[in-house]
């Protein structure tokens, strides 16, 4: 009963639901063959013609977190890849392999390992893996990762926003005695596909070249270079300064929320 061994978790919102269908139409074509069952998180809405085997609703008023926990609550799995609503297969999954990184993790005591590299602060470990030591300041990310269910309800349970689960939850990973690794080759190739309410470059040449009927991703404005070339600053600094990145992250986190809030 592959079902029971993992499940795939789309965490969504209403106002991302053609991002998730569209999430779901690329799962299908690059995972054909999946076993797993492929859940959404949504708070009420549903995208019509979807190609998901099972919906979990909430409310627009809970937090991210509270979201994940009922969610959590909801799938039987051992294992769960949970993935954001926006980032888009764009290549073949190996079914095999990904089987053989959940057995991996079942018998080295792993809580979580991310599923397409690269990722920052890892070191070599083995053949297949690389390790996120536990003083990396992005230690877990919201791209996707392959979890063991009940290591992802310890940070549900915290009930973080999506930041905070990246910098607070890869603080409190520390705490726990599981291994956080992440993949040599790239398992679950996607591309991310949506930032701060617009299409990442990359995600609308994906789409363009994808052949996606234009209604579905016309709507919203394409992520201007000069911003790109901001992140990637950002990101060299967060490599090379990690200490002074948590200030501009927090920043950046500030002016994402009042522009929310106008």
């Amino acid at each position: 009963m592959l079902e029971k061994e993992c499940s795939i978790l789309i965490l969504s919102r209403d106002a991302s639901v053609r991002q998730a269908y569209l999430t779901s139409v690329f799962f299908r074509k690059y995972w054909a063959d999946c076993p797993y069952t492929l859940c959404l998180c949504t708070q009420e809405m549903v995208p019509e013609d979807n190609k998901y085997d099972k919906v979990i609703y909430t409310d627009k008023s809970m937090e991210w977190g509270a979201r994940l926990q009922k969610a959590l609550e909801q799938i039987e799995s051992e294992y769960v890849i949970l993935c954001p609503e926006d980032d888009f297969l764009q290549s073949t999954v190996n079914t095999e392999a990904i089987h053989r990184c959940i057995e991996y993790a079942k018998e080295n005591n792993v809580g979580a390992i991310r599923l397409c590299p690269p990722m920052l602060f890892t070191k070599p470990y083995n053949k297949e893996y690389d390790i996120v030591p536990e003083e990396a300041i992005y230690r877990l990310v919201l791209h996707p990762m392959l979890f063991e269910a009940r290591y992802l309800g310890k940070f549900a349970e915290k009930k973080y926003t999506p930041w905070q689960f990246e910098r607070e939850g890869s603080a409190y990973s520390r705490e726990m005695n599981e291994l956080v690794l992440c993949s040599k080759m790239p398992l679950y190739n996607s591309v991310h596909a949506w930032s701060r309410g617009m299409w990442t470059q990359e995600g609308y040449q994906f789409l363009v070249k994808s052949n996606i009927d234009r209604s579905l991703y016309d709507f919203a404005k394409v992520y201007p270079w000069y911003m790109k070339c901001r992140d990637d600053i950002i990101v060299f600094i967060i490599k090379t300064m990690p200490h002074l990145s948590t200030k501009l992250q927090q920043c950046r986190k500030n002016a994402d929320e009042k522009k929310l809030k106008m």
